[in-house]
């Protein structure tokens, strides 16, 4: 199987488990709406994770710590629903030189696969499959080393 076509595969599987987890209640008005699939246009892995660090730190208070904004980013995720979220940060890990990938950005990185794999474990417990997201995770490991 291709790099894309598995990349495509999980991304629907994300939206998959996305869709099986149970809204909650007062989230159907949020004001601050975003939209991550504008991130499919840009095609430098750099500018990819500059959309991405600059919806976290939108998300972000000054007062808040990393626990606080990692809730806030995976609600934010199950609310916008993007639709190539896992394919654009396997994008930045092939293509973003893994000498920048440092500080910030790697916490980013970290943060976003920490939201897909809550998110994964999360619709898999309620539904008793077995987790299948598990490439992104594991080549996340090898490229902020």
């Amino acid at each position: 199987m291709s790099t894309l076509s598995d990349d495509l595969m999980q991304d629907k599987i994300l939206l998959d488990r996305i869709e099986s987890i149970p809204k909650q209640q007062g989230n159907d008005e949020r004001i601050d709406t975003f939209n991550y699939d504008q991130m499919d246009e840009v095609k430098l892995p750099k500018k990819k994770l500059e959309f991405i660090t600059d919806r976290v730190k939108s998300l972000a208070d000054d007062d808040n710590d990393a626990d606080t904004i990692l809730t806030k980013l995976i609600d934010d995720i199950c609310f916008c629903k993007p639709q190539h979220l896992i394919s654009n940060l396997r994008y930045i890990q092939r293509f973003r030189n893994h000498d920048r990938l440092h500080g910030e950005a790697a916490f980013i990185m970290t943060m976003m696969i920490a939201v897909i794999q809550h998110i994964d474990q999360l619709a898999a417990a309620k539904e008793g499959q077995s987790q299948l997201i598990y490439s992104l995770v594991a080549n996340s490991t090898s490229s902020l080393n």
